[in-house]
């Protein structure tokens, strides 16, 4: 496999982070947007791996 390049990792990582605050100002649905928008574009990045866990974890909440 293939490792992301620095600029993909930076621009995940980014929208990774503005999906956070989505979240957590109580924006869920675009938050989840983002998140799958980071899977789907950046699939090779840390932040796609963080996204997926995210993006389980509101799936199925009671495996918090």
């Amino acid at each position: 496999m293939t490792s992301a390049s620095e600029a993909d990792e930076i621009n995940a990582s980014a929208l990774f982070e503005e999906a956070r605050r989505r979240a957590a100002d109580g924006r869920k649905d675009e938050a989840v947007a983002l998140l799958r928008g980071i899977v789907d574009q950046f699939p090779l990045t840390v932040s796609a791996d963080q996204a997926k866990q995210t993006l389980s974890k509101i799936d199925d909440p009671g495996e918090q």
